[in-house]
């Protein structure tokens, strides 16, 4: 299969203590929740989610970011987490089953960045 190119919602979980058997398994409950097209544990302070547009992507990374958001309020060992979220084109292989095979390829550092300012500034990104 070759890859195409797909509109697709990043949202970045950061955490800039990483993250730990204690808080890393809610957060990926949390992810799991709200049904990304792909996601990944990047590095152990950095959870990447990747929502197609054409498929509701906007509400259900928007969902995603509720959903840390009220991790944040709620918990104390989620105070510090960042959320990050940016709109890009990728390059992306899809299954029969038009589901994203791998990481998207593309230039998704902005939803990082903003992760990381909302993680030390407690600003949304």
């Amino acid at each position: 299969m070759t890859g195409r190119f797909e509109n697709i919602f990043e949202v970045c979980i950061y955490n800039p203590d990483g993250f730990t058997e204690q808080n890393y398994f809610q957060v990926r409950d949390e992810v799991d929740a709200s049904k990304p097209d792909y996601w990944q544990l990047f590095q152990p302070s950095t959870v990447l989610s990747f929502f197609l547009e054409r498929k509701n992507g906007k509400n259900r990374s928007e969902e995603l970011i509720s959903r840390i958001h009220n991790l944040k309020r709620t918990s104390p060992i989620f105070a510090a987490l960042g959320v990050g979220v940016s709109e890009n084109k990728y390059i992306v292989e899809m299954d029969v089953f038009s589901r994203i095979k791998g990481m998207p390829i593309g230039n998704g550092g902005e939803a990082y960045k903003n992760a990381k300012n909302d993680s030390s500034s407690g600003v949304a990104g």
